[in-house]
């Protein structure tokens, strides 16, 4: 039963309740809904099954929002809230000649948006692209309107909802099981085959199927055990359904550097998923979930659809066609041109060790600081007796996006009576920074800011030190950051390192400098000023960790000719006597603090001046 319903909640879920009424001139947009639209058998909007990423985006402008038509750039806008897990967020569309109106429409275009903004094509991430897709339980439109007509557009605010099958924290927790597995993998000399098979057996050992995990509420289809749809139930609940097998070998895969896809059969019929790989130049199948089924029952080959051509992996299908690619997602140019032309009509030859995938590839440095030239670790080469493999006589070696911040390969070619390729991936760092100063220092907050990193960088992420420990305070995208809730009269310690995002990885430089500085005293609140005869007596409140106060007094409002006085911190009350009598007098109180800083020198900080208080003398 396990092939069958590994995809069986897509099967019921295909229907979609929605109102039945048009936009009149109101212009209101129907509610309407897509459950489980990975797997819902629709056809693209218009019929279209070729990608549309590479349509002109139009945009245009109406009551200060921007409209964009279909294309990359309104793909990729739906796609980062998508990322971001957003449960309901707008997008403006823009449709040139085409008036919306029934909830059919709506239907097809929500399924445009889903289906493009999942694309294969449009994935710049381990995290995005068919990991999204299969991420995602429910998406639609809650409501909306259309805006106005102009120029042959329409012009739609779409109120977009979407449902996840896992929640935000345990795709975190997703992320923290994949930093350490690629972290372990990364870190050893191995073939590109060594680490497939090693990820494929990670899988079948950590997963175990979950036959439950779909069931009946109210005479409807439901997930009872949502996370099984996804990497998190393989990789951390330890029960998953195929489309959680493959999303996990997915992720991990494409964080390791090889061109990975999930591929699907029909919802209606087959109702399965599993992967393609590329090895050695060639894309092979692999099928985690029923190669785990042979562990599980202990019977047949644990390998048998491991690395294997199509005729293989569809040699055990039923009369559901289990493994049959789905037309509708995989019958499209895109995939013909990237994937299915250079799917081996072989199986993967595990017995060749001339295949370069089958060798050993060590690199000098795994992890190396950007430089603005090219990065080029030594590599060693090793076949699976142990030995080394000469560089010109049994491979070349060449190296890619090797300059910039990131992932990077060594690409190892065979030559003579070597074939194929393989790769080791290693990684490029954000170089040190520098903290330039402090500035706009207040009781509770400052601006810090330090020398902008080059080589593409993501980011900065900032700390500081609390309680004795340093902490992640933020992370901005500038070179500049404005510091808050910190404590008042209070030394300072701050530093920053710069990183590059791959996915929900960050690699990060070193840190900077330490920068010191030391926030300033609390402001002062005066909260009485009596004038008894020819003197006046004033009242504070403590400000906490300074030094001592000044009270300062004046017969001018704007303080000219003010008499200051230096008072202990222990001080929280004063009077000044000798004053002229009927005059109004005026007077202030602000703290101070004396701090040592790195270089052994003493320095005072001010407070804010009080607000003034005025009284006439007596």
């Amino acid at each position: 039963m396990k092939r069958v319903l590994s995809f069986l909640l897509s099967v019921i879920l295909i229907l979609c309740s929605y109102p039945v009424f048009a936009l009149a001139g109101d212009g209101e947009v129907p509610a309407v809904s897509l459950e489980n639209p990975s797997m819902l058998c629709y056809e693209i909007a218009d019929g279209k099954t070729d990608s549309e990423l590479t349509d002109p985006c139009v945009s245009k402008k109406y009551k200060g929002n921007t409209y964009y038509s279909s294309g990359k750039q309104l793909y990729t806008s739906i796609k980062n809230n998508l990322l971001s897990r957003k449960s309901a967020f707008t997008i403006r569309y823009l449709s040139k000649g085409t008036k919306y109106w029934r909830p059919d429409d709506f239907q097809k275009l929500l399924y445009e948006f889903y289906y493009y903004s999942t694309d294969d094509e449009l994935s710049s991430s381990c995290v995005d692209g068919d990991y999204l897709r299969y991420s995602i339980s429910e998406i639609g439109f809650k409501d909306g309107n259309e805006d106005t007509a102009l120029d042959g557009y329409y012009f739609y605010t779409l109120k977009a909802t979407a449902s996840y099958y896992n929640t935000a924290a345990q795709e975190s927790a997703v992320d923290s099981a994949v930093n350490s597995i690629v972290n372990s993998i990364s870190s050893k000399d191995w073939s590109d085959y060594q680490i497939i098979k090693y990820i494929h057996d990670y899988l079948c050992d950590k997963g175990t199927y979950d036959h439950d995990a779909m069931g009946y509420k109210n005479g409807k289809a439901v997930a009872l055990h949502p996370t099984a749809f996804t990497a998190y139930g393989t990789l951390i609940g330890g029960k998953s359904v195929c489309q959680g097998y493959s999303a996990a070998f997915y992720r991990i895969c494409k964080e390791l550097g090889f061109s990975v896809c999930v591929a699907s059969s029909d919802p209606d019929v087959g109702c399965h998923a599993w992967n393609l790989i590329q090895l050695d130049t060639k894309y092979y199948y692999i099928d985690c979930t029923w190669d785990d089924e042979s562990r599980d029952t202990g019977t047949g080959d644990d390998y048998y659809y491991f690395l294997v051509n199509y005729a293989k992996l569809t040699s055990n299908d039923s009369v559901l066609d289990e493994h049959k690619l789905y037309p509708t997602l995989y019958d499209t140019t895109y995939f013909n041109n990237k994937y299915r032309k250079n799917i081996d009509t072989k199986n993967y030859n595990r017995s060749n060790n001339k295949l370069l995938s089958k060798c050993s590839h060590g690199i000098s440095k795994l992890n190396n600081v950007y430089s603005s030239s090219a990065i080029k670790p030594a590599v060693t080469v090793k076949n699976p007796e142990g030995e080394a493999l000469e560089e010109g006589r049994d491979y070349t070696l060449s190296y890619s996006n090797n300059i910039n911040t990131g992932a990077a390969k060594a690409i190892i070619s065979g030559l003579g009576e070597y074939s194929g390729s393989g790769f080791k991936q290693f990684y490029i760092l954000p170089g040190v920074i520098k903290l330039t100063g402090a500035s706009d220092i207040a009781p509770s907050s400052a601006t810090v800011k330090w020398t902008a990193a080059s080589g593409a960088v993501t980011g900065y992420s900032v700390e500081r030190v609390k309680d004795g420990k340093w902490i992640t305070v933020l992370s901005t995208t500038g070179n500049a950051a404005n510091l808050s809730s910190l404590a008042s009269s209070a030394n300072q310690y701050v530093r920053v390192r710069a990183y590059k995002l791959l996915g929900k990885r960050r690699l990060y430089g070193a840190y900077s400098n330490t920068l010191f500085f030391s926030t300033k005293p609390a402001k002062v609140k005066i909260t009485s000023v009596k004038a008894p005869s020819n003197k006046l007596t004033v009242i504070w409140k403590k400000a906490p960790r300074i030094t001592g106060y000044q009270l300062r007094y004046s017969l001018s409002k704007d303080m000219k000719k003010a008499k200051t006085l230096k008072l202990s911190s222990k001080t929280l009350k004063k009077t000044v006597k000798k004053l002229k009598k009927g005059k109004k007098y005026y007077v202030q109180v602000r703290a101070y603090r004396k701090y040592t800083d790195p270089s052994k020198r003493t320095r005072t900080i001010y407070g804010a001046w009080s607000a003034k208080k005025s009284v006439k003398i007596k």
